[in-house]
């Protein structure tokens, strides 16, 4: 859950924020706190999980949206929701993606149903 919040202060942030000068300060000290949290839980043994762009894997992965889609192949993680993460190669937390399905076809577009 930690790295959960620094993940989302840190995509909070955008380029056109107004006191640039203050806001990444707080940004540098939040990427600093998340990058050593992130090497403490590495040198335990805690890995992220690559999930977007791989096959979705029920053992590693909880789908919770299926978006039709053409521009990807079906099954596929098409975003990563919250991260998941091993610990020396079990699953520690599953990661929440949105995984991608073929789109169905129209009423007008099948033939048994003109």
């Amino acid at each position: 859950p930690i790295m959960d919040a620094c993940e989302r202060a840190l995509k909070s942030f955008s380029e056109r924020d107004d006191q640039p000068g203050r806001l990444q300060s707080y940004r540098e000290g939040v990427e600093l706190l998340y990058k050593q949290l992130g090497d403490t839980l590495a040198r335990l043994g805690v890995i992220a999980l690559e999930a977007k762009g791989r096959k979705f894997d029920p053992h590693m992965h909880e789908a919770l949206v299926h978006l039709e889609t053409p521009e990807h192949e079906d099954n596929t993680v098409v975003e990563e929701l919250r991260r998941g993460y091993l610990l020396k190669e079990r699953l520690l937390r599953p990661a929440q993606v949105v995984v991608a399905s073929s789109p169905k076809p129209k009423k007008d577009d099948d033939p048994d149903h003109g």
